[in-house]
């Protein structure tokens, strides 16, 4: 998780153009194809993770858009992650 140890620090979602090693580190021989990206810092159980969105659109993703959605989104994912979790 190199790539992303200070995006997990901040917590703060992050839109735009990946680098070149986030891209290869999601989405490995696709990496190529991804122009931007939504970052999604998320943690469960004590444990942090990250949702991470693709698209070829380089303007799909971008640093100014709203993140509201994409929020909530972490959330429910992370909630769903936990209730997985044995007890």
């Amino acid at each position: 998780m190199e790539p992303f140890v200070r995006l997990l620090e901040s917590g703060k979602i992050k839109c735009g153009h990946p680098t070149h090693a986030q891209a290869v580190a999601l989405f490995k021989d696709k990496a190529d194809d991804v122009q931007s990206t939504a970052l999604i810092p998320i943690k469960v159980a004590g444990q942090n993770g990250l949702l991470a969105i693709g698209s070829r659109d380089t303007e799909r993703f971008h640093p100014t858009m709203g993140v509201l959605f994409l929020s909530n989104l972490g959330e429910l994912v992370a909630k769903r992650l936990a209730s997985l979790q044995p007890v």
